[in-house]
């Protein structure tokens, strides 16, 4: 009996050709859909991305301006903001973003001057920062008696409009509200005396504010919970000339029975001749306090206005000092004391600084605060 033979069953040619043909068509078109895909996909480059990340930028200088102490720069292309700590560091922070003014270039943020660089956008063709506003009035007794203002300018909101294309479609813009209103300085020296005052760097420059004035170790052994009892002089660093106007607060104290305790030495407007005015505090024997405030003229120092019978204990000394009228304001423990007139002189002996110093014995300081310059209306 002859075996069956087997059958086996498979493609013909022409179904061969057929299948390839159809595999073929199959994948040009998921080769097309895929490629149409990948180029509906912003690129790097593409203006969709370039307006998502202008977009992400505006966001985050929202954010740092929502915390910002005061501004040291506000221009149409540049803005350098003083925020608080962010890195741990317990140091405040210098934040500036800038455009060079050129169209194509980058909008940079720079960190703490030059620490932390980065281009935040690109490739702009126009930036434009505008500022709003509100004006803060400081009242004081002027000469005469009448009452008179200084009207600082802060700042209450800030426009940024990012035009990144020849076009006028492809921009990104934002209304950022500051709560706080900070001001515009020119300069900020600042102590608390909770570390060692010469590593301060208030306006975070990367230059400590203040120097011992001999260039000594300062001795740290003099603080004590947050208080200085006046060793070596301090200065004010770098020098600066403290003009236009110059407001100082102070919180300070003499401590031995008859003599002289704190001075505040400052030389205002020293670009040439200007007005060196000192503020000190002696004890007298009935355990009350006097302030003295004084100019010098021709190696002569003369009483402007003498304060009597302060209680003892620290003292809040706040003096506005206007360059532009040659006058000081003087105000103690929240009570204005009265405006007064200060001659000039050649302040080239003098130093352009603020000197915090002790007299016979027995000076404290809790902290002094120096904002200089910045927008004023008078």
């Amino acid at each position: 009996m002859s075996p069956k033979k087997a059958h086996y069953s498979g493609f013909t040619l022409i179904e061969m050709v057929i299948s390839v043909a159809i595999i073929s068509i199959l994948m040009t078109a998921i080769a097309s859909a895929i490629l149409l895909t990948s180029k509906a996909i912003p690129s790097q480059d593409s203006p969709g991305d370039a307006a998502l990340k202008a977009t992400k930028a505006l966001a985050r200088l929202n954010e740092e301006l929502q915390s910002v102490r005061f501004f040291t720069e506000a221009t149409s292309t540049a803005m350098t903001i003083i925020v608080p700590d962010q890195n741990g560091d317990g140091d405040a922070e210098q934040i500036r973003y800038s455009w060079s003014g050129t169209a194509g270039d980058p909008l940079v943020r720079t960190l703490n001057g030059s620490v932390n660089t980065e281009n935040v956008v690109a490739s702009a063709q126009s930036v434009d920062f505008s500022y709003s506003m509100d004006d803060v009035s400081e009242l004081f007794t002027d000469l005469g008696g009448e009452t008179a203002r200084l009207v600082f300018r802060h700042v209450r909101s800030v426009y940024v409009r990012i035009k990144l294309d020849t076009g006028d479609v492809n921009n990104v813009e934002t209304a950022i509200l500051h709560l706080n209103s900070p001001p515009i300085l020119d300069a900020v020296h600042e102590l608390d005396f909770d570390t060692n005052p010469v590593t301060t760097d208030a306006d975070a420059n990367g230059i400590a504010d203040w120097s011992t004035a001999d260039s000594s170790v300062f001795d740290t052994a003099t603080l004590t919970d947050g208080v200085w009892d006046v060793g070596t002089d301090l200065v004010t660093s770098p020098q600066y000339d403290f003009g236009g106007v110059t407001t100082l607060w102070a919180r300070m104290a003499a401590t031995t029975s008859g003599n002289v305790g704190p001075i505040i030495r400052l030389n205002v407007d020293s670009a040439v001749t200007g007005g060196p005015i000192s503020a000190w505090l002696k004890l007298e024997t009935d355990g009350t306090q006097t302030l003295h405030v004084s100019e010098h003229t021709g190696g002569t120092r003369t009483d402007l206005i003498t304060a009597n019978r302060l209680p003892a204990g620290f003292i809040d000394l706040r003096l506005i000092v206007d360059s532009a009228t040659d006058r000081i304001n003087v105000r103690v423990n929240n009570v204005d004391i009265g405006t007064y007139s200060f001659n000039r002189e050649n302040l080239a002996t003098f130093g352009k600084v603020v000197r915090l110093r002790e007299g016979a014995a027995g000076g404290r300081f809790d902290f002094v605060r120096i904002y200089s310059g910045g927008t004023v209306k008078r």
